[in-house]
């Protein structure tokens, strides 16, 4: 990923002007970048949940089966890789958590 301020300003203004007639806002692009980025850390890797939230990877496959966090296969194959909502695993870590207060 390059960092959009490392480009110097002259290359970016050359970009910018071939890309022009093309309908290619630039900036626009490498704005967007940091979005991407924040929108890559909505899915997690099995492994990346594990390392985050100290969730055992079973554990993770019975609360998906469960309906209780949500989580997506990249492929059909019997070997792709699941990817996991962390805003489910939040909101499901919120509600043990509430009720382990409550009793």
């Amino acid at each position: 990923m390059v960092n959009h301020s490392s480009i110097p300003e002259a290359v970016r203004a050359a970009a910018a002007g071939m890309l022009a007639p093309f309908g290619v806002d630039l900036e626009k692009i490498l704005n967007t970048e940091k979005s991407t980025e924040q929108a890559n850390e909505r899915y997690l890797s099995i492994a990346d949940v594990e390392a985050k939230y100290g969730l055992k990877r079973w554990t993770l496959y019975r609360l998906i089966k469960a309906g209780k966090i949500i989580a997506a296969k990249t492929s059909t194959a019997r070997a792709g890789k699941v990817l996991v909502e962390t805003n489910s695993i939040e909101r499901f870590l919120r509600s043990v958590t509430r009720r382990r207060a409550q009793a």
